[in-house]
């Protein structure tokens, strides 16, 4: 169990009233919810680049391995042979 568990959860902040808010009120709110939008979306696109990066070092396509033979009885067939 981890100890974030056992402590309480914060309450969720209340929405805001977009009632009291006038059209250019809404307007200026909007375009600051985009602007927190378009920084977390950026946010994303660099984590997947660095996801990619990670994805590419351990998770490869192809493998070379230095030292293998195809001729049976070899140290390096013996070697590839049993890791395969």
């Amino acid at each position: 169990m981890d100890s974030d568990d056992l402590e309480p959860r914060k309450p969720l902040p209340k929405p805001t009233d977009l009632e009291r808010m006038g059209v250019g009120e809404l307007e200026d709110y909007i375009a600051g919810l985009q602007a927190e939008i378009d920084r977390a979306q950026a946010m994303i696109d660099k984590k997947q680049g660095h996801k990619g990066a990670a994805d590419a070092l351990f998770k490869p396509r192809s493998v070379a391995v230095i030292g293998a033979s195809r001729r049976p009885r070899t140290i390096g067939w013996q070697l590839c042979h049993n890791v395969l």
